[in-house]
């Protein structure tokens, strides 16, 4: 197995600055394999995607995009077994994503920055997706028990261009680990601190933090009874040097990032 020599990436050239970040990190269990993490951080979609098709990260499999409002982070682990694809669009992806799905392709991220969607996606592990998008905030509720109706479960959700965008999947085997998965979800209008005892009260409930998107100062927050992880933790990032230390620390501890939300 290779291992990551060097674990975190300034791509940047551009001097750090001040920003905010919301970590959500898991702790797994012992029938889940760890893999060291890496963020990367690029000035433009541009320079990231050159840099990503470059020969240097070949190999590499990334789980979260996202940008603070200056500069696109990319969280990223080693994983050489699976076929990864990345698309870029200037307007809802709709039809890009139509056609990942149509070559097999299983969608994992959706970021939105610099006038710009990304979509990732990886070799379909076995389930079926479809995408929702709404600009009304009251209505996303009604949009997820829609899906939950009909087998699907919340496996990413974004806001972009003044929508929000929900990614829904559904196991196609009995074996897959979202089958019979149990959800919940959070729409809540409120501060850091309020997110953070929503954040926790589902702790309490048995819920893992699995997506959470935000407008500012709408956030949608979905849980997830997600086997395979014992426990996680919530912390708030006050600039990207914290972040980069952040990272540091979850690699000591072993532990993975779920969710990386910059706020603006």
């Amino acid at each position: 197995m290779r291992t990551l020599a060097i674990l975190t990436f300034l791509v940047s050239c551009s001097p750090l600055h001040s920003q905010k970040y919301i970590v959500i990190s898991s702790e797994l269990d012992s029938t889940q394999s760890y893999t060291p993490q890496a963020v990367s951080v690029f000035d433009s979609v541009s320079a990231m995607t050159k840099t990503l098709e470059s020969p240097s990260y070949s190999g590499h499999l990334f789980s979260h995009f996202s940008f603070d409002g200056k500069q696109w982070l990319a969280i990223s682990q080693l994983n050489d077994s699976v076929s990864t694809e990345m698309l870029i669009s200037e307007t809802r992806p709709s039809a890009m994503i139509k056609d990942m799905w149509k070559d097999k392709m299983e969608i994992t991220d959706i970021a939105f920055g610099q006038g710009h969607w990304i979509v990732y996606a990886r070799t379909n592990s076995g389930v079926q997706q479809v995408m929702a998008h709404t600009t009304e905030f009251n209505k996303i509720p009604e949009l997820i028990q829609e899906r939950w109706a009909e087998g699907y479960v919340v496996t990413h959700a974004t806001y972009g261009q003044g929508a929000w965008a929900l990614l829904f999947s559904k196991p196609l085997n009995e074996e897959h680990p979202l089958n019979g998965v149990a959800q919940v979800y959070s729409t809540i209008a409120g501060s850091y601190e309020e997110i953070q005892l929503k954040v926790e009260s589902r702790w309490k409930q048995g819920y893992a933090i699995t997506s959470i998107a935000s407008s500012g100062n709408l956030w949608l927050i979905i849980g997830t009874r997600w086997p395979g992880i014992v426990s996680q933790q919530i912390v708030m990032a006050k600039s990207r040097d914290e972040l980069l230390e952040v990272m540091y620390l979850l690699r000591q501890d072993r532990l993975v990032l779920t969710e990386l939300v910059a706020l603006p």
